[in-house]
């Protein structure tokens, strides 16, 4: 029995599922991920309930301020990125003080604590939750975060609609 191939045009619905899923397969290949907040300790900048989409951190790795999505325990966690690679990180009476100079925090007006110091490793970033008193397992627990644990940087909130706004280049 012979085959008759169609030659009809594609729906218009067709065509908008074939772009999507072309679009979302590109985005896997390009470290694109979609993440939702499941907890405090990034607020005000994050709340529970946000989805957030992510990218590849790339070769150098995230900046001062971006906001990282890595892996400890088994989990996805989310924080700020304030100390980088070489650095020496200390919290002395509440300040951040990077190598030897203090850091005016944009991002948490109260004293961070517990005090302590840390030097962040070559391959390596020092995080912290912005909400810092309910922030647990950053930097001041688990140590810097490996490259091996980074997965990506949020690059934009885009639920609730009415918080929808792109952070990269312009932390919140």
């Amino acid at each position: 029995m012979p085959l008759r191939r169609s030659l009809r045009p594609p729906t218009p619905s067709g065509v908008i599922i074939a772009i999507l899923l072309a679009a979302a397969a590109v985005a896997r290949l390009r470290g694109v991920g979609r993440f939702e907040v499941a907890d405090r300790s990034m607020t005000p900048a994050l709340e529970p309930g946000d989805y957030l989409i992510t990218i590849a951190p790339g070769r150098r790795g995230p900046r001062r301020g971006d906001i990282a999505v890595f892996r400890s325990n088994g989990l996805y966690l989310i924080k700020r990125v304030i100390g980088l690679p070489g650095e020496q990180v200390k919290i002395e009476g509440g300040v951040i003080i990077i190598d030897g100079t203090p850091f005016d925090d944009p991002w948490w007006a109260g004293a961070t604590r517990p005090d302590g110091e840390w030097r962040v490793p070559d391959g390596a970033w020092f995080v912290l939750g912005d909400n810092r008193p309910r922030s647990d397992l950053d930097s001041r627990s688990a140590g810097p975060v490996e490259r091996r644990n980074l997965h990506s940087i949020a690059l934009a909130r885009y639920r609730p609609a009415g918080r929808a706004r792109m952070f990269r280049g312009r932390a919140p």
